[in-house]
């Protein structure tokens, strides 16, 4: 494994000096260049996570992931770097339907000397945190559009909120800063690929980050002319509407996954 490789593999060519900018710079090459996707387990392929796997899958075959794989492996790069890591155990919070879900969201920490610990998270499938969250609760947080704090709860320990546009907050994700092992994310992601419950079995999701803040994604959504559940791509630039396109086949789902997130399946 070589962390030049990966380097090449986001387009990064920046400062190496594992400071707060490098790491914020790091952060958005990785979103803009490796997809969020689920196409394996969607698919009902095993996989692994440990950490040649990883770097085989997205280094070596240019595939993406989904946040045990891409914040794991993105652990593992920043390590190479020098940079101080500790990863933690999170619940996924936004458009849950329980008040307290599984733990499936695996969390980064980076400690750099004389500055607040920082949240680094390229595992997201949505336009959210595309730089580093400061680890200090109760200070409103600007990335992006976006506003972000992080507030303490007695049972979710750390939550990490974004402002709607009515003012409110709404919660993201949470974590407790137990050490955890690599076993711990593995039985989650095995819970992930395997368990009839889990969500990742029966819908596929596929997201990529554009430079200038737009995105692009595909879902299963009804398509209008036959009323079935299909891979739909959408487009969403900065401004201006959305742009549906259905594809009616594996050969143009195929095609779409190739030449809009440069993913060719196995």
């Amino acid at each position: 494994m070589d962390a030049k490789a990966y380097l090449d593999r986001i387009g990064y060519a920046g400062g190496l000096e594992p400071n707060a900018a490098n790491l914020a710079a790091l952060v958005q090459a990785h979103r803009t260049a490796v997809p969020y996707e689920t196409l394996d387990l969607w698919r009902g392929r095993h996989t692994t996570l440990a950490t040649e796997a990883l770097y085989d899958k997205i280094v070596t075959r240019r595939r993406g992931g989904y946040c045990f794989e891409l914040n794991g492996l993105f652990a593992w790069l920043l390590k190479e770097l020098g940079y101080n890591v500790r990863e933690y155990f999170g619940r996924w919070l936004m458009n849950e339907e329980m008040t307290v879900p599984q733990r499936r969201h695996r969390v980064i920490c980076v400690a750099i000397p004389g500055e607040p610990n920082l949240l680094p998270d390229v595992g997201i499938g949505m336009p959210l945190l595309t730089s580093p969250l400061k680890f200090v609760f109760d200070m409103p947080q600007p990335v992006g559009p976006q506003l972000y704090r992080l507030v303490r709860d007695s049972v979710l320990k750390v939550v990490v909120e974004i402002r709607k546009t009515d003012g409110t907050w709404a919660k993201v994700f949470s974590f407790s800063t137990d050490p955890q092992l690599p076993l711990d994310f593995a039985y989650a992601h095995w819970w992930c690929e395997t368990h009839p419950d889990s969500s990742f079995r029966n819908k596929v999701w596929v997201f990529l980050l554009g430079a200038d803040g737009s995105s692009k994604s595909i879902s299963l959504d009804f398509d209008p002319e036959t009323g079935e559940r299909v891979p739909t791509l959408a487009r969403t630039p900065v401004k201006g509407p959305q742009q549906l396109t259905p594809l009616r086949s594996e050969a143009a789902f195929a095609a779409v996954l190739k030449d809009e997130f440069g993913i060719v399946e196995e």
